[in-house]
């Protein structure tokens, strides 16, 4: 008898595809109906030209459809395999393809797919004789590939260990190769074929075949189930008489699980896995235990499988989908043509991960409280939670690891070390698991610093005698006449000069007392003084006055009221300062807040007005130690500016948002040039093109002279570039070495034609 009319309609489902160029298409389908039956069928395969792909109805579509590519039938329990040599060039014109399958009732199933075609340039396929083995039964092997030549592995693998392996090499594309019985082949076996010769595509992946098949090996508990009657009613009650046996058909007392399911709810869970995978499905398949199943047979039907009774090949087929959707099984493949002996480096990221706990905890002791261990017992301390962990902690080889604490140069040290595989320390293949070190001067070194760089604040001088650093410092409870570093021997103290900085360096002699360590540097800026009062002063004038000085006659007049002189205050060699006064153009930026009205609601947003301003500038120089001016050693001291005036450039709405870059954002990292273009008469020349070629990266970047002749191109990276004027009617010029600042404006001035 046939299905009531609304189970009558069959689903069609496509289930692990491959295509790979030069081999067969391969793939399985499925068919049933809506109450979860299996549905036998005949399913066609059908190219949609675009005509078809344009409507939305299945009916319409399939009463379009002619010429199938390929039909075949489903078998009893709904499924089908398909190999087809020819089918890739109609998928490689267009990969979307649809099925229809009509059952000998006449009713429909229609189903659109996309086709995945592998970008692999070398592929291999598998073929076993059949999928479910007897025990004693040897396994045959057909490989093909789209090479004609190559070296395979074959690895057997059960429960992801392998336990055999072997090469094989193909000749014109294809190999056949027989795997005797072996004791172990019980249960689920993993075929795994695959070449290390081939790489492919990024040079670290190479072509590779899986195939599973299985070994029946009955030894779980029977479980018989007996309803009292074949169908119920809703909300009738069930009874139900359940049973348990050993395979030698003892009873057993057990703990059963009971999960009751509709039919109809399974497809459902089926059409949920392929629309929405992590949906109704994931619950159902947590809740029926059974990750896959084919007309209710699953993996572990197939694991208890009476191997006496004959094997269809229907049954066959549901085995060989049900074991390529569950295997978990994966070669990994590793090249190199370099042997490391280096078991530092190959146990790095395991020993790395083991220490990880520790090195935090030291971290964070040392960034919080400023301590860190100089033994075992204050290691243990330090490490609180994580003391026993440590000492109870096994390297790779499942030995302990050894403490080691000693000073090195500036630093307390502490290592970690292994033994390494010989598991005895002291011998060459030990190394160091963690090494982590600490300045042990720092809690002296910090007063110094203070000392330093509060004394001319203080003083209008800096520290840079040792009698006055060791009174000063001795303020503070440190005797640098006492200090002794960690070898027992008083430190030495060294002055020094560097640019615009007074140095103070502290220096141990070592363990022999010979050396020269520097354990500690401070330094203070000799002229910040004086820099603070310049300032104070400017700022003081040009709030009464509106006026920035520009020479050095307005400079000495604005600071006789604070009492500096500059013609008499020196730098530490003696030598009188310079002062240079500049006026320089650069690229400005200036955030404002807008007010605005989005959908009768008050918003603000930030802006970015993008200006060219106009800077004086003061620079204060010095002619360096050998008192000459113009030479390599001369350096700035300070500099003191003043925005003149600016004009607008461009404006670039820059929104709040982190997805947002600005088109200007970069525009104060980078120069502008601006230039004029005329002819031999001083004529203005409109529209001529300008070409700017940075002479480093030959990047070009380009604009056009405007109504006046004028051009500007704006956002140029520092460096040196060809700049080029071209018009017709006249000659092309060239301007070569043309070098671009960052932050600044060059300026060609008038180019001739």
């Amino acid at each position: 008898m046939w299905p009531p009319r609304e189970l009558r309609k069959s689903h069609i489902y496509l289930i692990h595809q491959s295509a790979t160029e030069g081999l067969p298409v391969e793939f399985y389908l499925s068919a049933f109906y809506a109450d979860g039956r299996p549905a036998e069928c005949n399913i066609s395969l059908y190219k949609l030209d675009e005509q078809i792909k344009d409507k939305k109805e299945n009916n319409e579509i399939i009463n379009l459809l002619k010429n199938p590519l390929l039909t075949t039938k489903t078998n009893q329990y709904g499924v089908a395999k398909v190999v087809d040599k020819n089918l890739l060039k109609y998928l490689q014109e267009d990969n979307e393809i649809c099925f229809v399958a009509q059952d000998e009732f006449g009713k429909v199933g229609f189903r659109k797919n996309y086709f995945y075609i592998s970008s692999s340039e070398v592929g291999l396929h598998t073929f076993t004789n059949k999928t479910i083995y007897k025990a004693g039964e040897a396994v045959e092997l057909e490989i093909v590939a789209n090479k004609a030549e190559m070296l395979l592995v074959v690895d057997v693998v059960k429960d992801l260990k392998v336990i055999h392996s072997q090469t094989l090499e193909l000749n014109q594309g294809k190999a056949n190769l027989t795997l005797p019985y072996n004791q172990m082949f019980t249960g689920v076996i993993t075929l795994a074929i695959y070449s290390i010769k081939e790489n492919v595509g990024n040079g670290y992946s190479s072509p590779v075949s899986i195939k599973t098949i299985i070994y029946p090996d009955n030894k779980n508990l029977e479980l018989s189930l007996k309803l009292d009657k074949e169908s119920y009613r809703p909300a009738e009650e069930v009874k139900a008489t359940l049973e348990v046996k050993t395979q030698d058909k003892q009873v057993l007392e057990s703990a059963l699980g009971i999960t009751i399911f509709d039919k109809a709810v399974e497809e459902r869970a089926q059409e949920d896995k392929n629309y929405r995978p992590n949906s109704f499905y994931q619950t159902y398949l947590h809740a029926s235990n059974n990750y896959e199943n084919i007309s209710g047979i699953t993996l572990d039907n197939l694991k208890t499988l009476d191997m006496s009774k004959p094997i269809s090949q229907d049954l066959d087929l549901v085995a060989e989908i049900l074991l390529a959707h569950t295997n978990i099984y994966f070669p990994v493949i590793t090249e190199t043509n370099r042997f490391s002996a280096s078991y530092s480096r190959l146990f790095a990221s395991v020993i790395e991960k083991d220490l990880k706990e520790i090195k935090e905890t030291l971290e964070s002791q040392y960034a919080k409280n400023s301590l860190y261990p100089t033994n075992e017992p204050t290691l243990f301390v330090l490490l609180g939670y994580f003391g026993d962990y440590f000492y109870q902690l096994k390297d790779p080889w499942g030995t302990n690891y050894k403490v080691k604490f000693f000073v090195k140069a500036e630093m307390d040290v502490m290592e970690i070390v292994t033994a390494g595989a010989d598991k005895i320390f002291d011998t060459t293949d030990d190394f160091i698991a963690l090494n982590m070190g600490w300045p042990y001067f720092k809690p002296y070194g910090e007063v110094l610093n203070q000392v330093v760089s509060s004394y001319p604040t203080k003083t209008g001088d800096c520290i840079c005698d040792s009698a006055i650093l060791k009174r000063e410092i001795l303020k503070r409870g440190i005797n640098l006449d006492t200090l002794l570093d960690p070898w027992g021997n008083l430190y030495k103290v060294d002055f020094e000069i560097h640019k615009t900085n007074y140095l103070v360096k502290i220096i141990s002699g070592g363990k022999s007392t010979k050396e020269e360590i520097l354990v500690w540097q401070a330094k203070a800026n000799y002229f910040a003084y004086f820099q603070g009062v310049i300032q104070k002063a400017l700022d003081n004038n040009l709030e009464k006055t509106g006026n920035f000085p520009r020479t050095i006659d307005e400079l000495q007049s604005i600071l006789k009221n604070v009492q500096v002189d500059l013609s008499k205050i020196k730098d530490p060699w003696g030598n009188n300062y310079q002062v240079d006064f500049q006026v320089e153009n650069q690229i400005l930026s200036f955030p404002y807040i807008v007010t605005y009205l989005e959908e009768g609601e008050r918003k603000t947003k930030t802006d970015t007005k993008v200006k060219i301003g106009s800077k004086l500038k003061i620079y204060i120089n010095s002619i360096g130690k050998d008192a000459l001016a113009k030479t390599i050693d001369d350096f700035q001291v300070t500099h003191f500016s003043y925005l003149l005036n600016t004009n607008d450039l461009m404006e670039s709405p820059i929104p709040i948002g982190t997805n947002y870059k600005p088109i200007f954002s970069d525009l104060e990292l980078k120069g502008l040039l601006k230039g004029l273009v005329t002819d031999e008469t001083g004529a203005v020349i409109p529209g001529a093109s300008i070409k700017a070629t940075n002479f480093l990266t030959s990047l070009v970047y380009q604009t056009t002279t405007n109504e006046i002749g004028e051009y500007l191109l704006i956002g140029l990276p520092a460096g040196i570039y060809t700049v080029e004027a071209f018009a017709a009617g006249f000659l092309d010029i060239s301007n070569q070495n043309v070098i671009i600042k960052e932050t600044f404006i060059t300026a060609l001035g008038s180019c001739s034609k």
